[in-house]
């Protein structure tokens, strides 16, 4: 599972892991950096391997879109909290932008 955390802090989720403990302290396996977007991948109790993506408002951008992001979004996103549309207007840009709609 994948879950992407868009916030003004990515210091306050990177420089320390300290968050994590919410989740019961999973094991962090793998620290990455991926663009914009600073990783850290947890395996918790239950096997489930989870993969927090942390970056910036920058991310969702469409004025260019990321090739990054466009394959994010084109693989299936799905906003579970979105209160300013950030990523609804990503998705509707992807989606206008996609082979498919040309």
């Amino acid at each position: 599972m994948d879950l992407l955390i868009i916030t003004r802090e990515t210091k306050k989720y990177t420089e320390s892991d300290n968050w994590l403990t919410m989740l019961g302290e999973p094991p962090v396996i793998r620290r990455q950096q991926w663009g914009t977007v600073t990783e850290r991948r947890v395996c918790l109790p239950s096997g489930l391997e989870v993969e927090f993506g942390i970056t910036t408002k920058d991310w969702v951008s469409i004025s260019p879109i990321d090739n990054g992001t466009l394959r994010v979004v084109s693989d299936g996103m799905k906003a579970i909290y979105d209160p300013r549309n950030l990523l609804d207007t990503l998705s509707r840009a992807v989606a206008v932008n996609s082979p498919a709609s040309s």
